[in-house]
Parts: C-alpha cells; structure tokens; sequence
C-alpha cells in the first residue's frame, strides 16, 4: 500500500519486458521509480521453467540476437552478460506439430515451397507474392502484412509463432515497417522470412 507521502517522478504499471525497460531507463535518468507488477514475478509473459528432467523451458520469446553492441553493453550493466545461455546449433532446427507428428520448419525459400505444412494454394501464392501491389496505407500490422503479400494460411502457420516466439507480441499490434524495402532488403517478404 503507497503512503500518502509517497512521491514518485515516474509510476510506470506492469513489469514485462517494456515496462522493466521503460522503469530502467527512467532509472538511469536519475527518476524516482515505482514498477507495480499484478503477479508475484516479473517479466510478463517471459518465463523460463525448469522441468524435472532438468530442461530449460521458455516462456515468451526465447531468442535474442546479440551482436548490437548496445545490447551486450545493457548486459553486461544489469550483470547478466556471464548468465546469458547460447543456443545450441541443433536449436536452429525449428519444429511445429502436425497431425500429433513434428514436421520441420521451413529454412529457405526453396523449402518453404516444399513444406508439407503448406497446401498447394499457399505455395502458388507465395510465387505470385513478388508481383501483388504494394500496400495503399502507410501503416500496416505484421499480421495485415504477410496475409496480404502471402496468404493467412502462412501467416497463421509461420509468423504468428515466429511474432511470439521472438517479440512475445501480438501480430496485430506488431507493425511492419515499409522503409526496409528501401534499405537493400529483399524485396520479396517471401526472402524477407530468410534475411539476416
């Protein structure tokens, strides 16, 4: 319970990941902080559970990718750069349930269209992808995005798990950003899937 002397710059609610940053950010900025977060821990829908088997099972997006030197700067304030764990290169292959059995995910153009997690339609329709009309509103979710250029079907098999696999994030609110056509990307959203 906050007393009435209490006297904060900044109150900022909910402890996920964007509210951990926004309170440590308001931190570093000499503010006077108050996180409230509903649940007993924080990090929002990150998690990581250990089975009793011993395996490390995550909760929420499971991949950072590290080579942003800012980053590994914020790792290494908030001492964390020496727990970090690497994934394993095994771990590159992804697998998705199909019919009760583990179908591999697709890791290349070339494989996306031979992908047994996709019908013939969804496959025709990425071919078509690179001649399909660029959007009319300048604003556009994830979700809007890659159903209009390659289909729901794919959308909902691929980028709604790829969206909260990463970003932990709702592929409707998830906005896609136009510019990066502009900036030597593939110019296909069908070889964006595979771009570094």
């Amino acid at each position: 319970m906050l007393s009435q002397s209490s006297s904060y710059d900044c109150i900022v609610v909910g402890a996920g990941i964007s509210g951990l940053a926004a309170a440590y950010a308001m931190l570093q900025r000499g503010a006077n902080v108050l996180l409230i977060e509903a649940r007993a821990e924080a990090g929002g829908s990150i998690r990581s559970e250990r089975t009793t088997e011993g395996y490390v099972v995550e909760n929420g997006p499971n991949t950072v990718v590290s080579k942003d030197p800012a980053l590994l700067e914020h790792f290494a304030e908030l001492g964390i750069a020496d727990v970090r764990l690497r994934a394993e290169r095994a771990g590159a292959k992804r697998y998705v349930v199909k019919d009760g059995k583990p179908v591999l995910l697709p890791n290349s153009p070339p494989t996306l269209l031979a992908t047994p997690l996709l019908p013939l339609a969804s496959k025709l329709r990425i071919l078509a992808e690179p001649l399909l009309p660029r959007a009319t509103t300048p604003d556009e979710s994830v979700a809007t995005f890659f159903a209009r250029r390659l289909g729901s079907e794919l959308m909902e098999q691929f980028i709604d798990p790829f969206v909260a696999g990463i970003y932990a994030g709702d592929r409707t609110a998830c906005r896609y950003n136009p510019r990066s056509r502009r900036c030597g990307k593939p110019n296909s959203a069908a070889a964006a899937l595979y771009s570094e």
